[in-house]
């Protein structure tokens, strides 16, 4: 217990985690899941696409407005939207039995185009994630323009995306049950009614557990996060934009972070 007494001390002290003791990553089955398709905007001149993290092929990841919405709100259980799922290879049933599969969303994201006549095209597009990973549901155009970091950006044919972030470290934390989280990222749009839109989305999932086939080791260092966070929360953006305009290399800055050999060649 001795080597280990530093830990005890001050588990958080980013100015011990050189000293921390390297374990092996933990394996895990890592795949992403699709969904394709398109969306319109509705009679009103309104249309939307929202998207949530999904662990199974059974849960809908998005919900989109058609041809027949009739609201100028994003609202889910109105007439005229569709939900979609995606490709993930495990269903609801994988879950169960003790052991048998636990799951992380490492991240996903969501874009969309314009694919209608060029002679109908105009209009504007939100695209937002919603800071504390609240519901969406509800929300009109007017407030999702007040947002925190949202983008507002004409209808045109270049994709335009929106990408899930956690919001704290511990939220990408491995589950064993199938979620049904809420919907926290959207596009919505006002334009012409009927006009339509194609969109892709992808995420990205690790499993474990004995359903998992495939694992692999992970890639992720936690210690190496907190001591590159340390590193950055104490930068303004001068520094960044020096370090930026050099293109200083990832080794470099984690050099100048501080991080040992035994943190970066894990």
């Amino acid at each position: 217990m001795k080597e280990y007494a530093h830990m005890l001390a001050d588990p958080f002290d980013v100015n011990r985690l050189s000293c921390l003791p390297v374990y092996p990553a933990m394996p895990s089955f890592k795949t992403i899941g699709i969904s394709r398709g398109t969306f319109s905007i509705g009679k009103k001149g309104f249309g939307f696409i929202t998207s949530r993290r999904v662990n199974t092929n059974e849960v809908p990841c998005l919900i989109a407005s058609n041809q027949d919405y009739d609201k100028e709100v994003i609202d889910h259980d109105a007439g005229g939207v569709q939900q979609h799922t995606c490709n993930l290879p495990f269903s609801s049933a994988d879950y169960s039995g003790l052991g048998s599969l636990e799951s992380r969303t490492v991240g996903y994201a969501l874009r969309i185009r314009y694919v209608g006549t060029e002679l109908s095209r105009g209009g504007l597009i939100v695209g937002v994630n919603e800071p504390h990973n609240h519901e969406l549901n509800g929300r009109d155009f007017s407030t999702l323009q007040l947002y925190d970091k949202v983008s507002s950006m004409p209808v045109d044919r270049k994709w335009k995306y929106v990408v899930w972030q956690p919001t704290s470290i511990n939220t990408p934390g491995y589950v064993n049950f199938q979620t049904s989280d809420p919907y926290t990222s959207a596009f919505c749009v006002k334009g012409l009614p009927d006009n339509e839109f194609e969109y892709e989305y992808v995420i990205r999932v690790e499993y474990i557990g004995r359903n998992a086939r495939g694992k692999t080791p992970s890639g992720a260092a936690p210690a190496l996060f907190e001591r590159v966070t340390a590193y950055v929360a104490n930068m303004n953006m001068a520094d960044i934009q020096r370090l930026y305009g050099i293109g200083v290399t990832a080794h470099r800055f984690l050099t100048a972070a501080h991080a040992t050999p035994q943190l970066m060649y894990r």
